[in-house]
């Protein structure tokens, strides 16, 4: 919940306002969990939109003269931020019952092989790098020629 609710407000107030909710639903057992739950999801569910801090990495990747369409941003930033909410959340249910270690262990090492073949996240990851270092060469270059 946090997560999804971090993507469309920043993560400070949506952390201010689920302390409260924590920490009457938490025990004495329970309360280091929940609060890790808490601060993983705020964490990693800002990085599923361009709120935040990502506008600012926008902004600056624009200044430096290199294109970072809204587009290629939210399809890589979905995918990562669901790779990463689900595996936080094997995580902590690792941590919660010791009997899913082995079955979670299992389950994240398929995450982390099925994360690195994926081939849409590398081509428009790949597609975004190519065109920016063709700019960067050029750019090089014509400093070399002291055109620039």
């Amino acid at each position: 919940m946090s997560g999804l609710l971090s993507s469309v407000i920043h993560n400070a107030p949506i952390t201010k306002i689920l302390i409260p909710v924590v920490n009457g639903m938490s025990t004495a057992e329970n309360q280091n969990i929940l609060f890790s739950s808490l601060s993983l999801g705020t964490v990693l569910g800002e990085n599923l939109s361009t709120m935040g801090d990502n506008l600012v990495i926008i902004t600056m990747v624009r200044e430096y003269g290199y294109e970072l369409e809204f587009s290629t941003f939210m399809r890589l930033g979905i995918i990562i931020t669901l790779i990463q909410l689900i595996s936080s959340t094997i995580f902590i249910i690792m941590k919660i019952n010791y009997d899913f270690i082995i079955i979670g262990i299992i389950l994240l090492i398929l995450i982390l092989i099925i994360s690195l073949f994926y081939t849409k996240i590398f081509n428009s990851s790949k597609k975004f790098y190519q065109k920016n270092l063709q700019k960067k060469l050029k750019n090089l270059h014509l400093f070399k020629r002291g055109s620039i």
